[in-house]
């Protein structure tokens, strides 16, 4: 299963704390797209913290047929709220698929200017992506929570959330299922479907119950 597979609308938007893993996410969303032949395009609004982005693997979108959209060059490694140029036009007038990374924090509360375009369009999923080994997120009431606080500032309705357990190079099995159990929790008391579960490609396999596994390879650069 690919992200082609899994989200069918035109707007795609990954949200989520530091450190839940939303930015691969984007990225290698944007890679299934594009690779299923389809035009992609990946907007960068993660505005908190420039240490994990998807811009950090721009290099390797360019080579698999990505556009990556962000910020005027001088402010992209800076920790302000600026956003990509043209996101109007992006959510309403390109045909393209496109995805968005979007954080917690100033990064939500900058799509509230776009939440009115992205509703009335009415062919968008909002994805929370939920990592269990990570503090906002370690019990079911605490990603509830984030979660409210996300929606609340960005005013986009969340349609699924993404399991993504993991210990970056360190993730197990073990890690994989308790991320899938808390996430489909998450889940049910927000009343949208787990769509999938993320899990490293070379896991993925070896997962016992292969229902809605999303295999993910490693795009941006991370110290673990």
């Amino acid at each position: 299963m690919t992200a082609a597979d899994i989200f069918a609308r035109r707007v795609t938007v990954f949200v989520g704390e530091f450190g839940s893993g939303k930015s691969e996410l984007a990225v290698n969303c944007a890679v299934d797209l594009a690779a299923a032949g389809q035009a992609a395009v990946l907007a960068d609004m993660d505005v908190v913290k420039p240490f994990y982005r998807s811009r950090d693997a721009a290099v390797e979108l360019e080579r698999r047929g990505v556009t990556l959209v962000l910020p005027p060059a001088r402010f992209r490694q800076a920790d302000l709220p600026v956003l990509p140029q043209g996101m109007p036009f992006l959510l309403t007038a390109d045909r393209r698929r496109l995805v968005v990374d979007v954080g917690g924090g100033e990064s939500a509360v900058a799509m509230a200017q776009f939440a009115a375009r992205i509703v009335a369009a009415d062919d968008f999923d909002v994805v929370l992506v939920v990592n269990s080994r990570r503090p906002f997120t370690a019990t079911v009431a605490d990603a509830v929570r984030m979660a409210g606080q996300i929606s609340a500032v960005s005013r986009l309705p969340l349609t699924g959330v993404v399991a993504n357990g993991h210990l970056i190079g360190h993730t197990s099995l073990e890690v994989v299922e308790e991320g899938r159990r808390l996430a489909g929790e998450v889940a049910d008391r927000l009343g949208v479907p787990l769509v999938a579960t993320a899990v490293w490609r070379t896991l993925a396999g070896s997962v016992a119950d292969q229902e809605r596994i999303w295999p993910i390879d490693r795009y941006i650069l991370y110290y673990g």
